[in-house]
């Protein structure tokens, strides 16, 4: 394992001008709705840009929209998974060639339940991005030669940091793990 931030102390919150708490739960945080942002950023330093994985489990406390919206580092630039978005059941990746989640080849919709909690995974291997949410795979795309960024609403997550869309979520048991390269 290269890293492990269940703790608020690993993470700092992000200055979105909307957001309201975070406070710290066993094994993980919870992030209170923020109208329309909340989140967090780490702050840990030098993190890997490729061929990592990161797992962790969320649940959407309450509302109705992205419980969590992962920003990471793809090689030199950064990317976002946004799950359970666009009204809360949008999955996909924002932003690819400057077309977000809900306007690229990634969209697809998974229905989440306020209350229940999901295992992501996500994985940044070469020229290849893909996530999982409890074992099935939702994105897999190649990124070769294809520009990657996030929505200006989320610059603050970078370079790894999770937000919500006026929604209270909970995260847990996050972990990032370097990969040996193909």
């Amino acid at each position: 394992m290269y890293w492990e931030g269940d703790r608020l102390s690993d993470w700092t919150v992000s200055e979105f001008g909307s957001q309201r708490e975070v406070r710290q739960l066993e094994g993980g945080f919870e992030i209170q709705a923020g109208y329309p942002l909340s989140g967090v950023q780490t702050t840990a330093k030098d993190w890997p840009k490729v061929d990592y994985e990161i797992e962790w489990e969320f649940q959407r406390v309450e509302g109705n929209d992205f419980p969590c919206c992962l920003t990471f580092p793809v090689a030199d630039s950064h990317c976002s998974v946004v799950i359970g978005g666009w009204g809360g059941t949008l999955v996909g990746l924002s932003c690819i060639e400057g077309q977000d989640a809900a306007h690229n080849d990634t969209a697809k919709h998974v229905v989440f339940e306020n209350g229940k909690w999901y295992r992501a995974r996500l994985q940044v291997r070469g020229d290849h991005i893909r996530c999982w949410i409890d074992d099935r795979e939702v994105i897999s795309r190649d990124i070769k030669g294809q520009k990657l960024s996030v929505r200006n609403e989320v610059q603050l997550s970078r370079p790894l940091g999770i937000c919500s869309f006026e929604t209270t979520a909970q995260i847990r048991s996050f972990r990032v793990y370097r990969l040996t390269p193909e």
